[in-house]
This record gives structure tokens, sequence and C-alpha cells, in this order.
């Protein structure tokens, strides 16, 4: 996985992606991501997220990075890399900018069954960002959302994302936690 030498990109330690697809399979109670199922990685950077979602099953992944360099000389060549650019959409933009604009990636209304978000940390106001993930029209009452932060923002990070999902867990990782965030239904 290409990742680039600075530190404005931080991809998700291996061991913490693990673990959440592992919690995420366990709560669906399968051993794969159902084929049909799409994914949101937020905050792409490297793609490691959405790339495991891929590797595990899912049927389709966008990814949303500001950063045209991490995009083009990253992001699209980790897709490239692993040949599953067929499987993926790449927005050059802010996550509010994509948010505010979900016709653009809604086929034919289908909402995001997954989300992940890993923002840059100390960077991002988790309240506005979570209210307006809520408010888009990218989730429905079925999906789940995976928010990473560092704990010291524990605080900002609400127990329900829009009137559907709550907070189902989290987890730490030494100064990583990680929320799920999902239907009451599936817990």
């Amino acid at each position: 996985l290409l990742s680039p030498k600075d530190n404005d990109v931080r991809p998700m330690m291996g061991k913490v992606r693990s673990a959440i697809f592992s919690m995420l399979l366990a709560r669906l109670g399968m051993a794969q991501l159902p084929s049909t199922s799409r994914w949101l990685d937020l905050f792409a950077g490297t793609g490691s997220v959405g790339i495991e979602a891929i590797s595990r099953g899912c049927g389709s992944c966008t990814f949303v990075e500001i950063d045209n360099w991490t995009a083009n000389e990253v992001l699209k060549k980790n897709l490239e890399n692993f040949g599953i650019e067929d499987k993926c959409v790449t927005h050059v933009e802010s996550v509010k900018s994509f948010l505010s604009h979900p016709s653009r990636s809604l086929e034919d209304g289908q909402h995001f069954d997954f989300v992940s978000v890993c923002p840059p940390y100390n960077v991002i106001d988790y309240k506005e960002l979570m209210a307006q993930l809520a408010e888009s029209e990218m989730l429905s009452k079925a999906s789940f959302v995976f928010v990473e932060y560092p704990r010291e923002e524990s605080h900002e990070i609400d127990a329900t994302c829009g009137p559907s999902l709550r907070m189902l867990t989290s987890r730490k990782y030494g100064r990583t936690t990680v929320a799920l965030y999902g239907n009451e239904n599936f817990d």
C-alpha cells in the first residue's frame, strides 16, 4: 500500500482495521461483506479502509479525499495496484462538499451500507461532521458507520448519528478510539 512520507495522511493502523471488520462481520453474522453492499470511505487518504472493504467482499466503494496529490498519486495508484479500480469511484473534494451534494453519488437512490470516517486528528469538529453526515441522504436506517477519533476528543462524540443510528460499541486502541454506529435492531 503506497503512503505519503509526510504526516498529513495517517492510514488507519492494520490492527484497528482488522478489528473493525471483525466487529462488523460478527454483527452481521457473515464471513464476508455482501457483494451488493456499498462502502463510503470519507477522508480516504491511502484508501486502506475502502480497499479492505472490497477485499472482504464489498461490491463497490466511493472514496472522498480533499488533497488532489494524495487522491491521484497515492489513492488511485493503490486502487490500480490492487486491480479494483473498476469497483471504485474517487471524489477529490472536501467531505463537507461531498455530503452536501448526495445526488452525485447515490446510484438510483441507494444509500451507503457502510461508512468509514477517519479524519485527520485534531483538525475536525466531530459534532459538526457527524451532524452533517446524519443530515445527508447518504445513510439509511440499516447503515453502519465507523468513526475513528483520538480518545481526547471523546467528549465530541455523540451517542447517536441521526434519528436511526446509535453507537453500538466503541473500542480503544492506544490513542485511537473507534465507534460503531448502527440500527439497534442489529444489536
